[in-house]
């Protein structure tokens, strides 16, 4: 199949706008490294969850996101992290490309935008970009010259839209899901403070346990008040925190295969996995879609559910062993501001943080009876969350089997 290089096609500018404040600056919103890393596609709803920072009309007029135009990211600590790209889906006013990242403006009588993100998910483009990487160690990075050269496969401007739209109704679905994750989360995140951080749970009149006058105490060891008949929970004792194995980077694999799962590591939660490794390594340290992860080491903190495979000794599993309390009450524990600034509190390293020392610093007010009510509340939410996540994955395994062979010519999208 014939090709053309990126450059006779595109506008590629490598951006400069970090994240400094300055007061003679204008102040704008920032599409960054990690929100082109984890989305297919950027939105003006999306954008509303971006960081401010602050540019010079300069680079306003150049690194403003309009629609049509590409993202990519082209500076990371690994070779696989970088060419990761996403779609600009909307104008968006005073949103500008952040620093480590690449914004390709198509000719758009000779390339379109959608079909060029799709393109650039490909293992032809990512290998592309992981031989293309230079710099070794701490940091890998994409020249400009190289993402130039890049070879796109020569479609009719009708061809390439038909996969475009294809692919786009599948991120589309993608997208609606995760909204309705992010809502449900919500919600059963304003039920857990409201009960468990304020104590405004329904008392026997179905009124707000302390704003009615509840009888509270004080439980020296939370520093703080807590309802007369509440004891403290121990999370180190109550709780089993599994760790998970680190098999080696030789081990990581690019590609499904049989006998292959996928890897899980800390750069992955809240976003996607592509690193594959032979079952055999995990014995039974395997994650299933309702097991509760939260990170350890690196970016301490994270929360995430979902994930199918093996973890690494970054992550933890943490199940109740009495089970009693399910995993759709341990997100909400682990999420809440309270157990994150523990986390965070006893995390230790100048480079890279530890935390596994906070866990046993972990202490909650608990009352089995209030608890297992919040529990039915959300139950149903976490299994919806669960659902629609594990349907995004599907979909996304199909979007990823597809490409290659829209690429190369062997499907048709019409």
């Amino acid at each position: 199949m014939k090709s053309i290089r990126l450059k006779e096609v595109a506008i590629i500018e490598l951006s400069n706008v970090d994240k400094k404040a300055s007061d003679n600056e204008d102040l704008v919103t920032l599409c960054n490294f990690t929100d082109v890393y984890k989305n297919w596609a950027i939105t003006q709803e999306l954008s509303q969850t971006f960081m401010k920072a602050t540019a010079t009309s300069n680079e306003i007029k150049k690194f403003s996101l309009k629609r049509g135009q590409v993202a990519i990211t082209k500076d990371s600590e690994t070779r696989n992290d970088i060419g990761i790209a996403t779609y600009i889906a909307d104008t968006l006013n005073n949103t500008l490309l952040g620093y480590h990242c690449a914004l390709i403006t198509p000719n758009q009588d000779q390339l379109n935008g959608q079909f060029l993100n799709a393109f650039l998910h490909s293992n032809m483009a990512k290998k592309y970009f992981s031989n293309q990487a230079s710099g070794s160690g701490q940091r890998y990075t994409l020249t400009l010259e190289s993402i130039s050269n890049l070879a796109i496969p020569c479609f009719d401007l009708e061809i390439q839209k038909n996969i475009a739209n294809f692919l786009s109704n599948l991120d589309r679905k993608i997208s609606l899901n995760n909204r309705i994750i992010t809502k449900l989360e919500e919600m059963a995140k304003t039920i857990y403070e409201y009960w468990f951080l304020q104590f405004d749970f329904p008392n026997d009149e179905g009124k707000p346990y302390r704003q009615s006058g509840g009888a509270m105490q004080y439980g020296k060891e939370l520093g703080r008040e807590i309802p007369t008949d509440w004891e403290v929970l121990n999370l180190d004792e109550r709780f089993e925190f599994v760790k998970g194995i680190e098999i080696g980077s030789s081990q990581y694999q690019s590609e499904w295969a049989e006998g292959r799962i996928l890897f899980w590591r800390v750069g992955d939660m809240n976003g996607t996995c592509s690193t594959y490794a032979d079952e055999g390594l995990f014995d039974d340290l395997l994650l299933q879609p309702k097991d509760i992860c939260v990170s350890f080491d690196g970016s301490v903190g994270k929360v995430d559910f979902g994930l199918i495979g093996g973890y690494s000794s970054g992550l933890r599993k943490i199940y109740d062993k009495e089970e009693k309390i399910n995993s759709s009450v341990i997100y909400q524990i682990f999420k809440s501001g309270y157990i994150q600034n523990i986390i965070h509190k006893y995390a230790t390293g100048s480079n890279i943080l530890h935390a596994s020392s906070s866990i046993k610093n972990m202490r909650l007010p608990y009352n089995e009876r209030m608890f297992d009510e919040f529990q039915k509340t959300v139950t149903p939410m976490f299994d919806k969350m669960v659902q629609a996540k594990q349907e995004n994955q599907k979909l996304a395994e199909l979007r990823d089997w597809l490409l290659p062979m829209l690429m190369n010519g062997q499907a048709r999208a019409e």
